[in-house]
């Protein structure tokens, strides 16, 4: 299987869910983040959390020093993201992470989702348990519905303050939604929440 990790925004959770899912399907699976900006390793974070060998993880298109959307990244740097650079590898089972939202642009003619269209791959959509979860994480779907990318489910990482946003996503999203801890340390966040990933269906 080869699936697209997305968030609803950054920093709620993409890379926790990657390391997760990484260690529970087990060697045979390989991860891919293609554009890495900021100070953070992702990669590095994903080999730390999950336990995986290095070769697991395939080397970056693109790294950026600068935490901004890629596009801008790249232009302060003085460069710019090519599509020709950004093939998708040729693995059969291959978890690729996202850098942020579906709509993020990597350059002033292609963006995120244009990719994930290309590629053909079912997305597995990460939301933060916050107030404003709702409205972005349905507003993801519909963009997925729209471009008529498959949905695997939705994963809710679990706030401090309760929203009421997952009975609200169980009722309104017409997918699998999960709650899940939002911890540091996720080791088989998958298997412990007994989470199956299906194609999500209207």
């Amino acid at each position: 299987m080869r699936l697209f990790i997305s968030g609803t925004d950054t920093g709620v959770g993409k890379t926790m869910a990657a390391a997760s899912l990484l260690r529970s399907l087990g060697p045979t699976y390989r991860y891919w983040k293609p554009i890495q900006t900021g100070p953070d390793n992702d990669s590095e974070t994903v080999i730390e959390l999950s336990g995986v060998t290095r070769e697991q993880i395939l080397s970056n298109a693109y790294s950026f020093s600068a935490g901004l959307s890629p596009h801008l990244a790249a232009k302060r740097e003085g460069k710019q993201i090519e599509r020709a650079n950004l093939n998708l590898p040729d693995f059969s089972n291959l978890i690729v992470e996202g850098a942020g939202g579906l709509l993020v642009p990597f350059s002033d003619d292609v963006l995120q989702i244009d990719l994930i269209v290309e590629w053909k791959l079912p997305v597995l959509l990460v939301a933060k348990d916050r107030l404003g979860a709702i409205n972005h994480t349905l507003l993801s779907l519909e963009a997925c519905r729209e471009k008529e990318i498959p949905v695997l489910g939705i994963l809710l990482n679990q706030g401090t303050e309760d929203f009421g946003n997952f009975e609200t996503l169980k009722h309104w999203a017409k997918c699998p939604v999960w709650m899940v801890p939002y911890s540091p340390n996720p080791m088989e966040l998958f298997q412990a929440a007994g989470i199956e990933l299906h194609l999500c269906h209207d």
